[in-house]
């Protein structure tokens, strides 16, 4: 396939079951929990991800999250996620998880992921792998990856599946992290146009989740003026409440009818309405627009 025939990439794609190592039945019970959340129990091979993901035309970067000190689980090889995308380079990049806890060995591993299997950046999960992103014990991993540019991506955000009390951060990711992936190339193409999605929760109270929308804001903003020089515009949509397999599983029906009875169009949203929004803010009809956050909500927030 030519790159250039690919209508989207995904740059959040986790590999769910390895092909190359037995099941692991260790915390099964976080695995339950993400069933729930979810909606499914159906956790598709490498290969099966990937043919999903070339019949619709959509390049993936693909990881695991190694956080086998944490979790006491073990992790899908990166290698085997390497290989996948050496098979499949027209529509896929590899990037790796080694658990900073791993330390200099982790380093090592790095260095060898890098030189010997072509991994293209990494993936950290700081509240799945038990530490804190500036915690020294992850530096000599960040030096490696430092020395050789390479992008990283953190898992922030709040909380989506609880496991025995313990919250795992099924969130936002690390958007600015995300868009700094993608920079180098529109930069090299002389422009180039990116929607973040956010939420309307930044402008409600709803905890650790709205704080982390409020933060996708922010980045909009201020990575809008970063990168206007380049040719780069930088806006977000922030969806109302969409109907989803996911929210159905976790928001209750008497929690939810409040929530429509405040809004303008009293429906839930469907992924589809926000596909013209999305198209739209990349299209070159916005061409004189960067730095927005536009509301696609039913009418569910009036600001002045």
């Amino acid at each position: 396939m030519n790159h250039q025939d690919l209508i989207a990439i995904d740059i959040h794609t986790h590999a769910e079951v390895s092909c190359w190592n037995p099941f692991d039945s260790y915390g099964e019970e976080y695995d339950r929990a993400a069933d729930k959340y979810f909606g499914s129990n159906r956790r598709p091979t490498i290969e099966e991800t990937v043919a999903y993901y070339r019949e619709r035309k959509i390049g993936l970067v693909m990881f695991t999250v190694d956080s086998e000190a944490q979790l006491g689980r073990r992790r899908i090889p990166n290698e085997e996620i390497a290989e996948a995308a050496k098979k499949n380079s027209d529509m896929m990049i590899a990037f790796a998880s080694i658990d900073p806890h791993k330390g200099k060995m982790g380093a090592r591993e790095a260095e060898r992921l890098i030189q010997e299997e072509g991994i293209k950046g990494f993936k950290f999960h700081p509240t799945v792998q038990g530490y804190h992103p500036y915690d020294k014990m992850a530096w000599p991993i960040y030096e490696v990856i430092n020395h050789h540019k390479m992008p990283a991506i953190f898992h922030t955000g709040h909380s989506g599946t609880r496991v025995a009390g313990f919250a795992l951060a099924r969130g936002v990711d690390s958007t600015g992290h995300r868009c700094y992936v993608v920079l180098p190339i529109m930069r090299a193409q002389g422009g180039g146009a990116i929607v973040n999605q956010s939420s309307t929760a930044a402008y409600l109270y709803a905890g650790f989740y709205g704080l982390a929308k409020a933060g996708v804001n922010s980045i909009t903003q201020q990575l809008a003026h970063e990168v206007a020089g380049s040719g780069i515009r930088v806006n977000a949509i922030a969806p109302g409440p969409i109907d989803t397999e996911a929210s159905r599983s976790v928001v209750p029906d008497a929690f939810m009818q409040p929530i429509l009875d405040g809004l303008a169009i009293k429906r839930q949203g469907q992924p589809a309405d926000l596909v013209g929004m999305c198209l739209f803010l990349l299209s070159d009809e916005t061409s004189w627009m960067t730095g927005h956050v536009v509301n696609v909500d039913g009418g569910q927030i009036f600001r002045a």
